[in-house]
């Protein structure tokens, strides 16, 4: 259940990033194992995120393997300035990203959720 809650928050802060132009928005994201995943992200989330907001559109990369593929894929894309908008990484390799300047904060977005402390959220998270 937590898992869901945070896989919607990413998708809510993707919304922080958007101007609401008038044109449709894409974002892509990439995530792991799709056998394990894909009825909470693609059957579930997607879904009642593109429902909340109207404007913007989902658009699902094929799964990776499992988080080292994950990890590789996103390695080389940020060579080839080709990363997804949003990537579910495992965590035992998210210093690595921090390192290298590919993942990035989310604490402004955090810091405007009124919300944020009442759902659960580690800090550490």
């Amino acid at each position: 259940m937590q898992v869901k809650f945070v896989f919607t928050a990413v998708f809510a802060a993707l919304v922080l990033f958007v101007s609401s132009a008038a044109s449709a928005i894409t974002i892509e994201v990439g995530y792991p194992y799709s056998a394990l995943f894909d009825v909470t992200i693609k059957d579930t989330i997607v879904p009642m995120f593109e429902k909340a907001h109207p404007g913007i559109k989902v658009k699902l990369r094929a799964t990776y393997d499992n988080y080292e593929d994950a990890a590789n894929t996103i390695l080389r894309e940020s060579v080839a300035g080709k990363l997804p908008d949003v990537t579910f990484q495992g965590l035992n390799r998210q210093s690595m990203f921090v390192e290298k300047g590919i993942a990035k904060s989310f604490e402004p977005f955090i810091a405007k959720e009124a919300n944020f402390a009442k759902d659960g959220y580690h800090k550490a998270m």
